[in-house]
């Protein structure tokens, strides 16, 4: 795609609504309604483009050109990730994860109430190794109560490949947090 033209997809409320080429300006860089539906203008003055239903579209904008289209969609279908708990601290060990629980997606959390032995673990999405939750650089013992950064090694952000430690054998409830994506946290409360 072009530097000038944008496409997005999402749930639109009905009303009008404009482009902005700078967040939370309105002097850079405004797109509204131009002289006829899917054309832009420019100007400060231009007005509003309109959506009659709420729901789903896909809007497209060229700047250069100075067109828009606002094509409505079927509700997309969200595949969401699995999360799981894998080591040799799991019932599992290291063969397989233990599946989280994530009873509200909007959420974000994880959570599982499990036996842990003492051992090391770590979290992984879709049972794969390719998005894996640990710590940054170093093994790190964890504390029951004391919530800790986790870190996505996907994102780049993790030295090696270190582990969770659990020190001591016992019934916990482990929390992964991951809806603030600067700040991953995991707590892991002794039962």
């Amino acid at each position: 795609m072009s530097p000038t033209k944008y496409t997005y997809t999402g749930f639109f409320n009905a009303g009008g609504f404009k482009f902005v080429q700078e967040k939370g300006s309105w002097t850079v860089g405004q797109y509204g309604k131009g002289s006829e539906d899917g054309k832009l203008d420019s100007s400060g003055g231009s007005g509003n483009i309109s959506i009659d239903e709420a729901g789903y579209y896909t809007v497209t904008i060229d700047t250069s050109k100075l067109t828009y289209t606002i094509e409505k969609i079927a509700r997309p279908t969200v595949t969401y990730p699995t999360v799981g708990i894998i080591g040799s601290a799991t019932p599992k060990g290291w063969d397989a994860s233990t599946p989280m629980n994530n009873s509200t997606f909007d959420a974000n959390v994880w959570t599982l109430d499990v036996t842990l032995t003492s051992g090391e673990i770590k979290f992984r999405a879709n049972d794969a190794w390719d998005m894996k939750f640990q710590p940054g650089s170093a093994d790190q013992t964890l504390v029951s109560r004391k919530e800790v950064q986790t870190f996505l090694s996907s994102e780049g952000t993790v030295s090696g490949d270190p582990n969770y430690k659990v020190a001591e054998a016992g019934n916990y409830k482990v929390e992964l947090d991951l809806h603030n994506s600067g700040y991953y946290k995991l707590t892991l409360t002794k039962l």
